[in-house]
């Protein structure tokens, strides 16, 4: 009897531990969506034009002035087009240019776009020609700054196609796809198609994923073969902070459903739970055993009365 009603009182408290504690959801890790750019539209907002993120949180400027990308047909209904000059434009975190400080202050604005751990970038794309002045023709990428000067720009982690592996070729007619990474002690990571894979004038879909199994690239659903050429194609440490985002930079290029995918986010328990620590978590389940003790010493306490008066 005794042993029944102890196992009733573990299972209750078991119970409530399950309503409190979501035990396999702690630490899922569910693909996020940081940027939906479906680059199908071109709106005002205050003083810029801009491609809306559908998720409302990273919307793209346009620019420069004189060369702002444009709107064409897509297969997707619409795309944006780029001329090689403008691009758009995402502020992750804006320098503070004055007074001058150092390190630089920055002011966040966009900082979900800082994906340190796994990351995808995706787009369909149309290659209208290959700009051999530049050796990456950018299709994503994310940048970091210390100062106001185009000179203090590092490529932080990207997706770009080029008229060769490494440098520039100005006979190319077909792109290398290139993805690349710069990680905090791994340094800078990049690896490129072993072949010419991106036709010009040609709907394709291109990703760029940095995993737990290192950097691969893909053509239309399909993983490519690649030759490392900086680094390694496993970088080890987080992915550096960026300031800004740019896509289309230094591209003939008309892009269409953009995304930026956290792969491995950190999971919040659900919603309808309770959020607690590992101290809490102890203290529940200490407190749980002490008032099943209890319960024990007190039926033993109560037999021996009767004990002692039969």
């Amino acid at each position: 009897m005794k042993t029944q009603k102890v196992m009733a009182i573990l299972a209750v408290t078991l119970f409530t531990l399950s309503l409190i504690v979501p035990a396999a959801t702690v630490n899922a890790a569910i693909p996020d969506v940081v940027g939906y750019w479906k680059m199908d539209q071109i709106t005002a907002s205050d003083n810029n034009r801009i491609a809306p993120d559908e998720t409302g949180v990273n919307n793209a400027i346009l620019g420069p002035a004189d060369h702002e990308p444009v709107l064409v047909d897509s297969p997707f209904d619409k795309g944006i087009q780029f001329d090689g000059a403008g691009f758009a434009y995402v502020a992750i975190n804006f320098l503070v240019g004055f007074p001058p400080s150092s390190p630089a202050i920055q002011i966040p604005i966009s900082t979900n776009l800082n994906i340190e751990k796994q990351i995808k970038l995706e787009a369909w794309i149309n290659v209208q020609a290959l700009k051999t002045d530049a050796e990456y023709n950018q299709v994503i990428v994310k940048c970091t700054r210390t100062t106001e000067s185009w000179d203090s720009i590092d490529k932080v982690v990207g997706l770009a196609v080029k008229s060769a592996q490494v440098g520039t070729d100005a006979s190319a007619t077909e792109g290398y796809l290139s993805g690349f990474v710069l990680t905090d002690t791994g340094g800078y990571n990049e690896i490129v198609t072993t072949s010419r894979v991106i036709p010009l004038n040609t709907w394709v879909h291109v990703a760029f994923e940095r995993t737990g199994t290192g950097m691969h690239l893909y053509l239309n659903g399909a993983e490519m073969n690649v030759n490392v050429v900086h680094g390694v194609q496993a970088p080890v440490g987080d992915i550096v902070d960026g300031t800004e985002v740019y896509f289309g930079h230094d591209a003939k290029i008309t892009m269409d459903e953009v995304e930026m995918i956290d792969l491995a986010p950190i999971a919040n328990a659900a919603a309808s739970s309770i959020e607690i620590g590992d101290n809490m978590l102890i203290a529940i389940i200490a407190v749980s055993v002490i008032f099943a003790v209890a319960w024990l010493l007190r039926r033993a306490v109560q037999m021996w009365i009767i004990r002692a008066k039969a």
